[in-house]
């Protein structure tokens, strides 16, 4: 099977699993996989049964397409996004509109959410595996199966997050010296899955945290 096959294959997966987890409920939820080495990426709706073949900057594409592509063209170590989110995430958008770095494995393996008004190519340039535009939620990873664990992550993360801002108490970051040690490991992953990709391979699975 070529790269291509498999990062189609990748797309039913990750519309199966995330449909399954209840953690793409929005009418704008769409998911796309990256064919390392070229200009393509697969794209649909997650509602659509199959995805479709298209190309960086094309034309007629809708504007949650458009974002995909963006974070594609700015972005040489992601191997897929999924637009849309859970139940929690939904709630962290509306009750505080940022996820800052406050449990480890976040950081590991998603980064922060900036708060929402944070330009967009700022949060393109950032490396955050977690970006909104106008209310839109997009989950990154550097595999099909980092997506689905980032976004199941993230849930929780939110989750627990919009339960803690709900009592009103101040909220710490993580120390500093775990945030750098994470945030360094995550780059490193980063730097390694954009290698890859640029040869035509698709990314290794990161290890464990």
């Amino acid at each position: 099977m070529s790269v291509q096959e498999q990062q189609r294959a990748m797309w039913q997966t990750i519309r199966e699993r995330l449909g399954a987890k209840h953690l793409q409920a929005q009418n704008t939820a769409a998911i796309s996989t990256r064919v390392p080495g070229t200009a393509q990426f697969w794209f649909a709706a997650s509602e659509e049964a199959t995805p479709n073949l298209v190309t960086l900057g094309a034309e007629g594409a809708s504007a949650v397409q458009q974002l995909h592509a963006q974070v594609y063209a700015a972005r040489a170590d992601i191997g897929a996004i999924a637009s849309g989110c859970g139940r929690y995430g939904r709630h962290l958008l509306e009750v505080t509109g940022e996820l800052p770095n406050v449990f480890d494995e976040q950081v590991r393996h998603i980064s922060k959410l900036m708060p929402s008004d944070t330009p967009w190519k700022t949060q393109l340039a950032s490396g955050s595996n977690i970006l909104s535009h106008n209310g839109e939620l997009l989950l990154l990873g550097m595999t099909g199966a980092r997506l689905m664990l980032n976004a199941e992550l993230f849930e929780k993360c939110a989750h627990a997050y919009v339960l803690a801002a709900a009592t009103g108490k101040r909220i710490t970051q993580l120390p500093w010296r775990v945030r750098h040690f994470a945030t360094r490991r995550l780059r490193k992953d980063q730097q390694r899955a954009a290698a890859r990709m640029a040869q035509g391979l698709l990314a290794e699975e990161s290890k464990g945290y």
